[in-house]
């Protein structure tokens, strides 16, 4: 009886693999024979695992697993309604098979994932909360009423913080909405499993908006929901770096620094990339459950992001360890992509990243590379100058002149990492703020547009820049509690002009 239990989940989560495929992979039978082989197989062996997580937990939350399941009822239903002309349009099957029972199969194997997801991340902000300072529990609330109550009056007084693209510092606003979070068939080769979690959390706002929004007024409220569902995964990031650190201020001046006052207002793709970059980081160093995971996801958010994989190589283990878990991180992430409905990257979508190698590539000079690193570290605590061309916001050119700022910045992180150095968790951030001089300098990738990365890589550069403060100030005999609240002043001010300064332009 246990076997065919195990035999029907994982043929329901095979079906569920196939109904998730990308439209264009339904044309090839290689593709889809694949993806059934592995949806099952990665089923079949995961059964127990999942069958024990889920009955555990969710025998005492009843409530949450009937909302959970709905939700992947809802996510596939819309899926249905996008991809399912498409499908029938290319496929190699008979079209009967993309009928509504096939997809009602599909919702609930999506639900179950969704279960999965649920409870790691109920346990994920429970442990998390649990430890935190009342002091800091209290900053996270006033921080999150601070950013909604100003996304909520900025977004319904000027449509223009996400109606525009690369109108704001050349954020994607609107194709974010339209296509990263809106479009259940798009596989953007930098960000192949993007909207595998951005699109559920699309259909989780529209439901509700469904439910208490009129719909004049969904499209606006649509996106403040998934604008306050970034501002969460900012403060929750800021959380994580908190706990890493057991730092006092290190929060309070997160959450004061540009980057994330920015990131907090604009609706862009980093705010789930840095989430879960810095969740893998957080399972890693902290040696807890999920970080193959997390490792999975943050390099399909940004390809660029499983250089983070270095954790792996510098873990004080034996190298052989070592090698062992690099294998079953990579074999992870293409069973998670594959059983995901993603072949078609494999299949196709490969060969697009030298394109976008030689699109970011510009002609700019070593030293215009540097320079325009310093500007980016620059724009992690306050904001650069700009200036506007009709509707458009634009940095001044980042690639001339020096930012004092930014090599007093460089300075203090080079301390800081001086300083932690025998730390796992600071040689990470070391390690990824070293990747951003490869990244800009080396490999020469958007140069123009680096303080756009700059929360990309601000995770690592807070943790080694407050660690090289403390030593400062240890020296100086200076009291910690004043100049991070001085800090948290000046910034906060700089930023909060800044702002009004691009509402007012709108």
């Amino acid at each position: 009886m246990e076997r065919l239990k195990q035999g029907v989940f994982a043929t329901l989560m095979a079906c569920m693999s196939f109904y998730l495929m990308k439209t264009a992979s339904y044309g090839s039978w290689i593709a889809i024979i694949v993806t059934l082989i592995v949806g099952f197989t990665v089923a079949w062996f995961a059964y127990k695992h999942v069958r024990t997580y889920l009955l555990e937990f969710y025998r005492n939350h009843i409530g949450l697993a009937g909302i959970v399941l709905l939700w992947g009822l809802y996510t596939v239903y819309h899926m249905r309604k996008d991809n399912q002309p498409v499908a029938i349009g290319v496929t190699v099957l008979p079209t009967w098979i993309y009928g509504k029972v096939g997809y009602v199969v599909a919702g609930v194997g999506v639900g179950i994932v969704f279960m999965v997801v649920a409870r790691f991340i109920y346990e994920l902000v429970t442990e998390i909360w649990e430890h935190l300072p009342q002091r800091i529990r209290k900053e996270y609330v006033i921080a999150t009423v601070v950013f909604s109550m100003v996304v909520l009056v900025f977004y319904t007084t000027k449509m223009g913080w996400y109606t525009y693209f690369d109108a704001i510092y050349s954020a994607d606003c609107s194709a974010v909405l339209g296509y990263f979070y809106g479009h259940p068939d798009l596989m953007d080769v930098r960000h192949p499993l993007f909207n595998m979690v951005s699109y559920p959390l699309n259909m989780l706002v529209l439901a509700v908006n469904r439910l208490f929004v009129p719909r004049a007024y969904d499209s606006m409220f649509n996106t403040i929901g998934l604008q306050m569902i970034s501002i969460q995964l900012m403060l929750w990031s800021g959380l994580m770096i908190q706990r890493m650190t057991k730092h006092d201020f290190i929060f309070r001046l997160y959450c004061c620094c540009n980057a994330v006052m920015f990131y907090c207002l604009i609706v862009e793709k980093y705010q789930l990339s840095v989430f879960l970059l810095v969740l893998y980081v957080y399972l890693r160093s902290e040696r807890k459950k999920g970080s193959d995971t997390a490792l999975a996801l943050t390099g399909g958010m940004m390809l660029t992001s499983y250089v983070i994989g270095i954790a792996e190589l510098i873990a004080h283990i034996p190298w052989k360890e070592k090698a062992k878990n690099v294998g079953r991180v990579i074999v992870w992430t293409a069973l998670l992509a594959i059983s995901g409905g993603y072949f078609l990257f494999f299949q196709t979508g490969l060969s697009g990243i030298l394109y976008y190698k030689d699109r970011y590539d510009f002609e700019t000079s070593i030293i215009g590379r540097i320079r325009s690193v310093f500007w980016m570290l620059q724009s992690c605590f306050v904001p650069l100058n700009s200036f506007t061309e009709k509707y458009y916001i634009f940095w001044n050119d980042v690639t001339t002149g020096w930012s004092l700022v930014g090599v007093l910045i460089l300075v203090i992180v080079g301390i800081g990492a001086v300083r932690k150095w025998k730390e796992y968790s600071y040689q990470i951030a070391v390690a990824w703020f070293v990747f951003a001089w490869i990244l800009f300098v080396v490999l020469n990738w958007s140069v123009v547009e680096s303080p756009l990365f700059n929360i990309y890589f601000f995770w690592a550069v807070i943790m080694l820049f407050v660690a090289g403060v403390d030593w400062i100030l240890g020296k100086l005999r200076m009291n910690p509690r004043v100049v991070y609240s001085s800090m948290c002043v000046i910034f906060g001010i700089a930023g909060a002009i800044e702002f009004i300064h691009i509402h007012m332009m709108l």
